[in-house]
């Protein structure tokens, strides 16, 4: 049996008043919870203060819980202007925090994490979040929701890491790439099939 390393990931959640976070680690196939929270921003501050406050709270988190990945909520068109540029500048300052720690960063939809949780991207908030609680073993939701949510984006990671991780084998299964996962180029999947088919007719 093959044994994974072990991958910590911090899930976030992002907004201006509110931007929450999530950080789990896989062992062993499965997947536990290292801590969740929100960060809080006042609305009577001026935004730049509140963006610093963003950046320097992501970046402590970083700091405590060394994740190896993040991931974070993409934005959505909103039929809000006003909410969707308020949740941009909070966005922006997390990724901004990754970026100063060189930590990779993905990107994931709502819909994306929707698909990964529940198996359909129509699913409701409640259904996400009920399969967050599932997933990791919990007593109860996480609360508040944007900590829940953090958490889903950081699932849906680990979720696209392991399909990912099933295609690269199959793709060296094929020939299409090498034992370190690095695609050759020179090799055509189509010719490989085709060279499969001749072989099939010749041993007829």
């Amino acid at each position: 049996m093959e044994h994974q390393q072990p991958l910590r990931v911090l899930g976030i959640d992002p907004g201006l008043a509110d931007v929450g976070w999530g950080a789990i680690e896989t062992h062993g196939g499965r997947s536990l919870l290292l801590g969740y929270g929100v960060i809080q921003t006042r609305a009577g501050q001026d935004i730049a203060t509140r963006l610093d406050a963003i950046y320097r709270r992501v970046s402590e988190l970083i700091d405590e819980l060394e994740p190896a990945v993040v991931a974070i909520e993409n934005l959505y068109f909103a039929k809000n202007a006003k909410t969707a540029m308020v949740v941009a500048h909070g966005r922006a300052a997390a990724i901004l925090a990754t970026a100063g720690h060189g930590i990779r960063l993905f990107e994931y939809t709502p819909l994306e994490i929707k698909q990964a949780l529940t198996g359909h991207g129509r699913a409701g908030k409640s259904q996400v979040q009920s399969m967050v609680k599932v997933v990791l073993g919990l007593a109860e939701i996480p609360k508040p929701d944007h900590a829940a949510d953090a958490l889903a984006a950081a699932l849906c990671h680990l979720h696209s890491a392991a399909l990912e991780r099933k295609v690269g084998k199959a793709m060296v299964a094929a020939g299409v790439r090498n034992g370190n996962g690095e695609e050759k180029p020179e090799i055509n999947p189509n010719k490989i099939l085709l060279a499969q088919m001749r072989r099939g007719r010749k041993r007829r």
